[in-house]
């Protein structure tokens, strides 16, 4: 008979090694998409903030008589006499 057990350990360490390489490679596949989705969410932020400052500007540039006057949280239209909540 063959004493296999050095074998065997070796066999079994480097299934371990495959293992945790397995588990390893997972890791950053998962934190790579974490990554892309903060990304893209901070991208679309960015498009909000560059719109909300785009409109604000037009807002700003208006002529007085017809012009939206911004208090606090939301927007007073002063020629219609509406409330616009923001």
């Amino acid at each position: 008979m063959v004493d296999t057990s050095e074998r065997d350990r070796a066999v079994q360490a480097l299934d371990a090694e495959k293992e945790a390489r397995r588990r390893a490679e997972l890791e950053a596949a998962q934190a790579r998409l974490r990554y892309q989705m903060a990304v893209d969410e901070c991208n679309r932020l960015r498009g909000e903030v560059a719109r909300q400052t785009q409109q604000l500007e037009a807002l700003r540039l208006k002529p007085r008589n017809s012009s939206a006057i911004i208090q606090g949280s939301f927007i007073i239209k002063t020629i219609s006499g509406t409330v616009n909540w923001a």
